[in-house]
């Protein structure tokens, strides 16, 4: 992606952002029951109600369904250790090995959006939107079956969608009070409720919360599951066109290749027009031609073909290195990519050959005098994670034009495909998944369009697809990967993720026999909780800049800086565990509450400040003494709420803007009064603090004049 699609991106992405703002500021957003956060819109709909009653009614669904997420909990719990222990490790390898920024640690690659991360092909963006939507249509089914009212659901839109949401009542689904819920039509419910019942919300039992948690989750792995074997069915459907061809590895840098503009990953087909089948026939076919030059035709990543005009290369000094393996000795000595090894313990290197055979004379631990066409290096060979010799971490080139060309195993790398699955059995099989994207050929996959397309042909059955079968796999791979994916991430233990809320639930439960005080044991778990969030957040700060920041400031900054930020977090999550709402124990007194009158006074005689409930961290608050006021009271006429604006006096003062977030301070000798009510005998009048939804004052209307 060039700077000019970057910045009309920006562009396109900033007047949809203007427009957003001006359609909210004028109500026709909320007209159309969508919502802004800045950018970020929320669609919501109730016409998913009529499919989550079908999908979910009977004994029978509800048995299969519980079923469903109680095994599917399982599988998150796995999930959760295995992705907690591999952004640790990751973590653990950045300090010890300190490699240097790589493509995958660039800001587009680290979002895992389809057609901006460049290892993400746009084809992805079908297994996003069903993940998406999987999840958390089974979260809204489960919410269903455990009796959880569900609000409504929707997409988030960033431009384009970003995400889907599932809204479950929060009061039902962990036993809190909204903010702003409103208590309608109270007086109808309480004639409809029979003699001695009240009219309470059932409330979630923390085995069926971790159930409603999983099963978003649980439904992405079995997608993912489907896909996948459906994708292997295609890998046993295609077959290579040739076994083997000729492949470029990698290229040294300003050697006669590089600036011919051959590029790693490419496939030579021809030289001077004759086909080549495999690496002896290039080697034939080039030996004699490299010093009057040839022509070169490629298939490069885009899968295009292409003629690459080579001159002359004259006899180079040494062999090319065409790359460097980070951590390793000559990448620590500082030898780089495009240098010649002339020299090594003083003897000579005058091709591939040499190399080879000295570096087979060599034991770990040995140290070797490399003379390079720049400088010469003393480097202590290591073990070579491959045979017993010494390692020395480069990749030379095989001929004089500066490039390493071995055979691309058609065959073999569509075995390595197809025996995915019994990797599986080792953890090492699902690392290998994970980073399935990111690896190179012939380890990797992304996708087999435009370029893996010109090596394979499907046979059998298949044939009538043609060339369709390698989008169908492609689109398939990516519906299993993303889903993959989600999964895990959904897993960490880390709130808001799903995988927070079910460890602070298993927590809760296993610290419940030594902890009998339920909000002691809550506000135990919500800490800790917090505390593994914050770990998992800095681990994941340090995988993605830790490779800037360690060439900025090394190992003991990043410590120190990571330390500060944990520190930071850390006392944020502790306010954030222990602190809870608390209503003013205010003295209200409510005047007027007579029948045939249109006004009401209500007056503050004494008690708390609303301020102080959220200023007194030892109160629950710590959010500042600008936050309680006037604006978080409401009056509610048979549970109705009274307008007030327009309609309402502040101290004499019409102007004094109700509503919340207007900060109306809220002292002693204050008195509210509303204007315009018509009041009967036996109306229920009461004054409620939404922040916790707690009633402060109620009264009812009598007949007194």
């Amino acid at each position: 992606m060039d700077m000019y699609y970057l910045t009309l991106g920006l562009y396109i992405f900033l007047i949809y952002w203007f427009i957003v703002m001006i359609l909210d500021k004028r109500g026709i957003l909320e007209r159309f029951n969508i919502s802004a956060s800045g950018p970020l819109l929320m669609i919501r709909t109730t016409r998913g109600e009529k499919l989550l009653e079908r999908l979910s009614e009977g004994e029978l669904r509800k048995g299969f369904w519980r079923s469903y997420a109680n095994i599917g909990t399982i599988f998150v719990l796995i999930s959760m250790v295995f992705m907690f222990v591999l952004v640790a490790f990751g973590a653990y390898l950045t300090f010890t090995l300190q490699p240097a920024p790589t493509k995958l640690h660039e800001p587009r690659n680290v979002l895992l959006l389809p057609g901006l991360n460049e290892f993400i092909p746009l084809c992805a963006w079908v297994g996003f939107v069903i993940a998406l939507i999987v999840h958390e249509l089974s979260h809204a089914i489960l919410g269903v079956v455990e009796g959880i009212k569900v609000k409504s659901m929707g997409l988030l839109v960033a431009v384009i969608p970003i995400g889907a949401f599932a809204e479950l009542d929060s009061e039902q689904l962990f036993g809190k009070k909204e903010k702003k819920e409103q208590k309608k039509n109270e007086l109808e419910r309480d004639k409809v409720l029979k003699p001695g019942k009240e009219d309470k919300k059932r409330v979630a039992t923390a085995r069926e919360r971790t159930r409603i948690l999983s099963a978003g989750v649980t439904s992405n792995f079995v997608v993912a599951l489907i896909a996948f074997i459906l994708f292997l069915a295609i890998l046993f459907a295609i077959q290579p066109v040739m076994e083997n061809t000729p492949f470029v590895y990698a290229v040294a840098k300003d050697s006669p290749a590089d600036k011919a503009g051959i590029k790693p990953e490419m496939v030579i087909i021809k030289v001077d027009g004759t086909t080549m089948r495999n690496v002896a026939a290039y080697n034939n076919g080039t030996e004699e031609k490299v010093a009057g030059g040839m022509i070169l035709t490629v298939l490069d990543k885009s899968g295009a073909e292409r003629e690459i005009i080579l001159g002359g290369a004259h006899e180079s000094e040494g062999v090319w290195i065409a790359g460097v393996v980070d951590g390793f000795p000559a990448a620590n000595a500082g030898i780089k990519s495009g240098m010649c090894i002339i020299t090594m313990n003083n003897m000579t290197i005058r091709g591939y050959d040499d190399f080879q055979n000295f570096m087979n004379q060599t034991v770990p631990g040995q140290i070797t005098e490399v003379q390079t066409n720049a400088t010469t290096f003393s480097v202590e060979l290591e073990k070579s994670p491959y045979y017993k010799f010494g390692f020395l971490g480069v990749v030379v080139a095989n001929n004089r034009l500066g490039m390493r060309v071995d055979e691309f195993p058609a065959k073999g790398y569509l075995e390595h495909l197809r025996s995915t699955p019994r990797t599986l059995i080792s953890p090492r099989g699902w690392l290998l998944l994970t980073g399935m994207p990111f690896s190179p050929l012939p380890y990797g996959f992304s996708t087999f369009s435009p370029f893996l397309a010109h090596l394979y042909e499907p046979v059998g059955a298949a044939s009538f697809l043609g060339g369709w079968i390698f989008a169908i796999a492609d689109v398939l791979f990516w519906i299993g990967w993303i889903n993959f994916y989600v999964g895990l991430f959904n897993c960490l233990p880390m709130v808001p993720l799903d995988g927070g809320y079910v460890f602070r639930e298993m927590l809760n439960s296993i610290l419940r026999p030594g902890i009998k005080d339920q909000r002691k044991r809550e506000m135990i778990s919500k800490a800790i909780t917090y505390a593994i969030a914050i770990l998992v957040f800095s681990t994941f700060i340090i995988m993605l800049a830790g490779p800037y920041i360690l060439r900025e400031i090394g190992v003991f900054g990043l410590i120190a800086a990571m330390v500060l930020i944990v520190m930071v977090l850390v006392t944020l999550a502790y306010r954030i565990a222990v602190s809870e709402q608390k209503a003013p124990s205010a003295v209200l007194i409510i005047n007027g509450a007579n029948a045939n009158s249109d006004t009401l006074r209500i007056s503050h005689h004494g008690g708390d400040n609303i301020e102080d409930a959220f200023g007194n961290p030892e109160t629950g608050g710590g959010r500042g003494l600008s936050a309680g006021d006037w604006n978080y009271l409401e009056v509610r006429q048979n549970g109705e709420l009274c307008t007030l604006s327009d309609k309402s006096r502040l101290n004499g003062n019409a102007n004094w803007n109700p509503g919340p977030n207007r900060y109306t301070r809220f002292v002693m000798g204050d008195e509210l009064q509303i204007s315009g009510l018509s009041l009967n005998t036996g109306d229920s009048i009461e004054i409620v603090y939404t922040q916790t939804g707690d009633v402060l004052l109620q009264t009812t209307v009598t007949d007194m004049m």
